[in-house]
């Protein structure tokens, strides 16, 4: 299944050749196939989608969290970027999320053979560790350091509007 970029995924396979082209990205993202490319946008899209962003969806039936209804700080630009239509520092970091996935594919996969609920050195025991499930999933916590950083303006802080019940 292809990918269709503003359906499911932020990005696409050729903006993401485009962008690793001049990068030490290159020799690993150019020896994937175009299908294994889709899947890590598409893998990588989804996890971008699981986040809390600042602002509203500018259409409520659209697929994916952006574009928005709200504005960023760009500290480089020194300038504020709307997030509608999708920002290009999306498009950026959901191809540098699917690059990340390509060296944590083992953490998605795990191995419930090797999931430890205690572990014993000498004296010391570790227990209620919970072994398999938990380990076997990937947190919103592990994006990729410059995802992160590429983000950071744009997620919600958890803030709402005070109000008073009475």
């Amino acid at each position: 299944m292809t990918i269709t970029k503003g359906v499911d995924v932020y990005t696409t396979v050729a903006e993401v050749d485009a962008l690793f082209a001049v990068t030490i990205y290159n020799d690993t993202w150019s020896g994937l196939t175009v299908t294994e490319k889709e899947e890590y946008i598409r893998s990588a899209t989804m996890e971008l989608d699981t986040l809390s962003w600042v602002g509203m969806v500018v259409d409520e039936s659209q697929p994916l969290a952006f574009p928005r209804t709200d504005v960023y700080w760009d500290k480089v630009r020194g300038m504020t970027i709307p997030m509608d239509p999708t920002p290009k520092a999306i498009e950026n970091a959901c191809a540098y999320q699917a690059f990340s996935l390509i060296s944590s594919k083992s953490d998605l996969i795990g191995s419930s053979s090797s999931d430890a609920e205690s572990i014993k050195i000498g004296e010391l025991e570790i227990t209620g560790m919970g072994g398999g499930s938990s380990s076997n999933t990937r947190k919103n916590s592990n994006l990729s350091p410059m995802v992160k950083n590429i983000i950071r303006p744009m997620i919600s802080k958890g803030n709402t509007p005070w109000w008073r019940a009475n």
